[in-house]
């Protein structure tokens, strides 16, 4: 078969006679080309032929990837659904998306099913436990090279075991949000990651330990400066972290503070009292020597990222003999107080920014069990001193 003439074979009769078919994967069977080599109608029709199976290949990988993962998670990608996401929560999002198209970007998404979004979540999650465990080790011997060779150990925090479930339970999340997404815009039938329970149950209010009067008292006195602000700004506001790292000079005015809650997107007014309204006024000072907009400042002066403060806190927080408190329980502690205040649950969620009222009545009501338990303790050690004496 001449170069010049792709896809191109020939067949010869015993007479002589030579008949010329093209044949081509986009065809579903040779189709004949009348005349020979070297005469126009032949090729004529062969580059006819020829230009009509490239545009249907070209065609057929249009449809085939259209029909893929990685181009649903394209559309998705650019669909107003998307854009209505917060920056944070598009950066987890981006990770478990990634992790889906390295395992099946190219498969076609009709043929997923619910068996599939759990095989796929088991291997995520078999991964980041397998990434965890390497970490774990490279840490130690890490560690073992320095005391060997007589240099300071780092204190950077080692990696800590993880059971991976978390991370699973995202990306069945992400999963199913998208699949809804492509149900609505008319691209699948169903959405296979929809009825997937999730492995991780949501964590009780009693896992976050609320932090007691007494102990928020030793922490204001023991602890940096630093933390020490932060510790303040959590209590006074009830705050989750990532709002109260972004708080600004700005935000305190008129003996209140403006809290935007990046989880809820909402705006809420919170008054400035006892610790927080000297903090404000020491920030608002033009002697403040940090000369920062932000409340919660390192200790060079520079905004502290979520991170970054959760690990000076932890630090403090372990020095001071508190292993079991948290950034978080001073919501508790805070939703405590309101609600001592004489604030109904209503406006206890709408300050704290939870879901519903209920979930807030858990917060608020957690440092008043501990504090209940606290009592009966002293009162059972006060009538065992009674029997003895």
């Amino acid at each position: 078969m001449p170069p010049a003439l792709p896809f191109t074979y020939v067949v010869r009769k015993p007479s002589g006679a030579q008949l010329w078919y093209f044949r081509h994967p986009t065809l579903p069977k040779a189709v004949r080309i009348p005349g020979l080599p070297g005469q126009p109608a032949f090729h004529r029709e062969h580059s006819r032929l020829l230009s009509e199976a490239v545009e249907e290949k070209a065609a057929r990988e249009q449809r085939q990837d259209e029909a893929s993962i990685r181009w649903l998670t394209e559309q998705y990608q650019a669909s107003d659904e998307w854009n209505r996401l917060k920056p944070s929560t598009k950066v987890s999002y981006k990770r478990e998306i990634g992790r889906l198209n390295e395992m099946v970007g190219d498969l076609p998404f009709a043929r997923l099913s619910k068996k599939n979004v759990g095989q796929m979540r088991s291997k995520v999650i078999a991964g980041v436990v397998a990434d965890r465990e390497a970490a774990i080790a490279k840490r130690k011997a890490e560690d073992e090279a320095a005391l060997a060779a007589g240099r300071p150990v780092s204190k950077r925090k080692p990696p800590k075991p993880t059971n991976g479930l978390r991370t699973g339970d995202l990306f069945k999340s992400v999963l199913a949000a998208m699949f809804s997404w492509a149900v609505e815009q008319e691209h699948m039938d169903s959405n296979p990651a929809e009825k997937i329970k999730k492995l991780q149950r949501r964590k009780d209010v009693e896992s976050y330990i609320p932090w007691s009067e007494a102990q928020i008292a030793h922490v204001l006195r023991e602890a940096s400066p630093r933390v020490r602000d932060g510790v303040v700004v959590g209590l006074s506001t009830g705050q989750r972290l990532i709002d109260c790292v972004l708080m600004t000079k700005a935000n305190a005015f008129g003996g209140e503070v403006s809290v935007f809650q990046e989880k809820t997107g909402n705006y809420v007014n919170v008054p400035a009292t006892g610790p927080l309204v000297e903090l404000i006024r020491r920030r608002v000072s033009v002697n403040d020597p940090d000369d920062c907009d932000r409340l919660m400042v390192q200790p060079k002066g520079t905004p502290y990222s979520e991170r970054l403060f959760s690990d000076h806190l932890r630090d403090e927080l372990d020095r001071l003999g508190f292993p079991d408190l948290s950034f978080h329980g001073l919501r508790y502690a805070a939703a405590g107080r309101l609600l001592e205040a004489g604030c109904s649950l209503a406006v206890v969620s709408d300050i704290t920014g939870h879901s519903s009222v209920q979930m807030a009545e858990k917060y608020a009501t957690a440092r008043e069990r501990k504090a209940q338990a606290a009592a009966a303790m002293e009162a059972a050690a006060a009538k065992i001193e009674e029997g003895v004496s």
